[in-house]
């Protein structure tokens, strides 16, 4: 533990600190000691590193860390968005990405197809601006067939990604520290609801409430009441069926 590469330095408070969105590092991690490092930090930093990774799905590392419920799957990847790039840009790395946002792509359009040719009636600002747009023959030409609406996500047109309480269709990657998904995705212009959404926003405002009987931070805590609010909000407008 006492190998230089272990010791704390400078840049990786910084990390920490932004990371943590400013607020208080742990007394346990000084500068120019070594990590305080516990065999299940190596667990959660596969986690966090995984998802802001785009190369790896929610349900996939649900499996992979054996949860009950994707909502903890969720909770151990809070503030992935903020997450250093580990993997770099080596010619390995490349390749897989190009693989990976082939099969993105694909996928991403089957989906927003299905939700098109669902019917269902859809909340959130993008879900309703989307509908409005179907209902008055406004969509834009590559959502005409399944091809050409991978072209223009792999082009950046236009995306569509589940969440675990609906979609999002964000062109960029998330910038809200959205590990607190309920809160972040309510209120964001790109978030899409769809009447099963219920079972998963029920799902969530459940966690956010057990979570607020334990000793957490107060940015957490707040952060958490946050949410449980705007799922209310949500679930009082959302149609079923």
């Amino acid at each position: 533990m006492s190998s230089e590469h272990l010791l704390i330095l400078e840049q990786d408070l910084d990390e920490v600190s932004h990371f943590l969105y400013g607020d208080e590092i742990s007394n346990k991690i000084k500068l120019g000691q070594p990590w305080p490092l516990g065999f299940h930090q190596f667990r959660r930093s596969l986690a966090i590193y995984a998802a802001s990774s785009g190369h790896v799905s929610y349900p996939t590392l649900k499996s992979q860390l054996k949860h009950i419920s994707m909502i903890m799957t969720v909770y151990y990847t809070d503030s992935n968005s903020r997450a250093i790039n580990i993997l770099e840009d080596g010619p390995e790395v490349k390749a897989m990405r190009k693989e990976w946002q082939d099969a993105k792509a694909r996928v991403e359009s089957d989906n927003l197809h299905k939700l098109l040719d669902s019917g269902v009636t859809l909340a959130g600002a993008a879900g309703k601006s989307l509908q409005m747009k179907r209902l008055e023959n406004k969509l834009p030409k590559f959502l005409e067939n399944r091809r050409d609406t991978k072209k223009a996500v792999k082009n950046g047109k236009i995306r569509y990604r589940t969440t675990l309480v609906g979609g999002c269709m964000s062109l960029r990657p998330c910038d809200k520290g959205a590990g607190i998904l309920a809160s972040a995705c309510i209120s964001c212009e790109n978030g899409v609801f769809l009447p099963e959404s219920r079972s998963s926003l029920l799902q969530t405002k459940s966690f956010y409430e057990s979570q607020l009987t334990l000793d957490i931070p107060k940015r957490v805590h707040r952060e958490y009441e946050t949410s449980i609010k705007k799922i209310d909000s949500l679930l009082s407008v959302l149609v079923i069926g």
